[in-house]
C-alpha cells in the first residue's frame, strides 16, 4: 500500500513539474517576442535582482554565493553567470538620470538574453526526463526496484 501512494505522489509531482517546465518555455518564448515583457524583465532584475521571476532570473542566491562554486548543481555548470555581466542598477539609475547622465542598459539586455537562451536549453532537457521518468514509473507493477532518475531536480 505504501508503495501504491508513493507511485501516485510521485506520478502527481512528475506531472506538476512538467506542466511548470512547459509555462517556464513558454515565458522564455513570450518575452523574446514582446519588447515590453522583456522591459519588465529588465526592470526586475537591475530592481529586484529578479525576485517575482521565474527562477532563472532570480539572482539573488547568485549574488550572495558568487564565491561559492559549490553551489551551483552540475546540471547549472554552463549558466550564464551574473558576474560575467554589467547589471545596470535600478537606483544608479535614478541618481544619474537626476544628473542628465545617460544609463546604458546593454549588460542587462546581453545577460536576459544569455540567461533566456540557456534556460530554455535546460527546460527543454528537463521536460523530456520528466516525461521518460513519467512514462517508466506510469508503466511500473510495483513487484520490482521503481525507476530513479537522479537527474530530475525534484527527486
Amino acid at each position: 500500500m505504501e508503495m501504491r501512494r508513493w507511485k501516485a505522489d510521485t506520478l502527481e509531482l512528475t506531472r506538476d513539474y512538467i506542466r511548470q517546465t512547459a509555462w517556464d518555455i513558454k515565458f522564455i518564448l513570450h518575452v523574446r517576442r514582446c519588447y515590453w515583457c522583456r522591459m519588465e524583465v529588465q526592470l526586475s532584475v537591475e530592481r529586484y535582482l529578479g525576485r517575482g521571476l521565474p527562477w532563472f532570473f532570480d539572482i539573488m542566491n547568485e549574488i550572495a554565493y558568487d564565491d561559492e562554486e559549490e553551489y551551483i548543481l552540475e546540471r547549472y555548470k554552463d549558466m550564464p553567470r551574473v558576474r560575467d555581466y554589467h547589471i545596470t542598477s535600478y537606483w544608479e539609475e535614478v541618481k544619474n538620470y537626476r544628473c542628465g547622465i545617460k544609463t546604458s542598459h546593454k549588460g542587462t539586455e546581453d545577460f536576459i538574453k544569455a540567461r533566456l537562451d540557456w534556460a530554455e536549453k535546460v527546460s527543454r532537457a528537463d521536460i523530456m526526463l520528466a516525461t521518460s521518468y513519467y512514462r517508466q514509473l506510469n508503466s511500473w507493477d510495483l513487484n520490482s526496484d521503481p525507476p530513479m532518475n537522479s537527474d530530475l531536480p525534484f527527486l
